[in-house]
């Protein structure tokens, strides 16, 4: 089953998501910071044009410290780690989150990337 991510804060825009992930972002949206509450996952039925169903399951994860590195506020970025991210994703607006709110993350990401992990 392939899996991808999405969120209203998108890196790229081949993740921007579509309108049935942004009533998903959207009700998540509503659930309090992490820790409080929150569910663990949200499934989603989708009827396509085709008159198929399509199944989609999105997981919360709570932004941590580590995320805030790359996610956080730019200015608390070295520059050699802003000028790499700006290099890789022209069209970041992913940044800004803050520590312990619900952000959304392909269940591949284990945070850090090999390109990144020697700038900072």
């Amino acid at each position: 089953m392939p899996s991808s991510s999405t969120s209203l804060k998108i890196r790229s825009s081949a993740n921007t998501p579509d309108v049935a992930d942004k009533l998903a972002l959207d009700y998540f949206g509503q659930v309090p910071v992490a820790g409080e509450a929150a569910i663990p996952f949200l499934v989603q039925r989708i009827e396509t044009p085709n008159n198929e169903t399509e199944w989609r399951v999105y997981k919360p994860v709570a932004v941590t410290a580590k995320c805030l590195i790359c996610h956080g506020n730019p200015a608390d970025q070295s520059p050699a780690l802003r000028g790499k991210l700006k290099a890789i994703f022209p069209e970041d607006q992913a940044l800004g989150l803050q520590n312990r709110r619900m952000a959304w993350r392909d269940p591949r990401h284990r945070g850090g990337s090999a390109d990144l992990d020697s700038v900072s």
